[in-house]
């Protein structure tokens, strides 16, 4: 019991004064004055486990793609890609024409059942030079200008 008490005393206050195999002071019979100091001195409770603060969460965003614009109604469309270079009416569908440098956008909008709210149903983006790797380059135009979406967790 009393090789358990120096070991409690030694991992609590740190230090091996003191602390020896527990055997009393032969002239006096007593234990060790340095041993009943520190056993009789208060401990302390161990400091409360203090929880890190919390770090803001970062939103992981999605690198928007070209085929987000499918649903968005024509409000969207223009608050995004302004006005169109051309407006095509053809009932019930409208058709948006955005022009680009040397890319073409055209979004065809339905009207929805409920609402008659117009929606992108479909759209077509293509290089007026007609080559695959301009073509590439005019979607990554496009779809540059969507605003990042939040990732889902």
């Amino acid at each position: 019991m009393r090789n358990v008490r120096c070991m409690l005393l030694f991992m609590l206050a740190g230090a091996v004064t003191g602390c020896h195999s527990g055997k009393t002071d032969k002239s006096a019979g007593q234990p060790t004055p340095a041993v009943e100091a520190v056993a009789a001195a208060p401990v302390a409770p161990p400091p409360p486990h203090k929880k890190p603060h919390p770090t803001p969460a970062v939103v992981a965003t999605a690198k928007p793609q070209i085929d987000d614009l499918i649903g968005w109604n024509e409000t969207e469309i223009r608050t995004v890609f302004g006005a169109p270079t051309a407006q095509e009416d053809h009932a019930p569908t409208k058709r948006l024409v955005y022009h680009d440098r040397q890319c073409t956008m055209n979004v065809t909008l339905y009207p929805e059942v409920e609402t008659r709210q117009f929606q992108a149903l479909n759209y077509e983006v293509n290089a007026d030079d007609g080559s695959a790797k301009r073509q590439q380059a005019c979607v990554a135009e496009f779809s540059a200008r969507l605003p990042a979406k939040p990732l889902a967790k």
